[in-house]
């Protein structure tokens, strides 16, 4: 029983992991149109996406992600510092409204601790 319950669990949820294919979506650092480093501070929903409002040491700003992991979301935790790769969304909807930055899971988006240890590899 409970091996026929963990195989319905794999293939229910099957579509959710193939969803998010970074090898199609990946988002390149040298392409980011924007690079920002500062703390999340709330993150609210909007429709189909999630607003991150981060603050930097100028400002607060907005970065948008997918609401849902199948669509490569970034998962923003509320108090933690981040590096963030922003690209620049072009088309209203996709990924938040037109003339507005997004990232994913795809971005070399991560904490700053995450990228502590990656500027140690160097």
């Amino acid at each position: 029983m409970k091996l026929i319950l963990l195989l319905l669990t794999g293939i229910l949820s099957f579509p959710a992991i193939i969803n998010c294919d970074c090898e199609d979506e990946f988002l390149d650092e040298m392409d980011a149109d924007w690079v920002v480093q500062g703390k999340v501070i709330n993150i609210s929903a909007d429709g189909d996406n999630q607003v991150v409002f981060i603050m930097t040491d100028e400002s607060m700003i907005q970065i948008y992600t997918p609401s849902e992991e199948t669509y490569c979301n970034f998962p923003f935790e509320k108090g933690t510092d981040y590096i963030v790769f922003a690209y620049y969304n072009e088309i209203d909807g996709y990924y938040g409204p037109e003339g507005s930055f997004y990232t994913t899971s795809c971005s070399y988006t991560m904490t700053m601790d995450e990228w502590d240890a990656f500027l140690e590899g160097y």
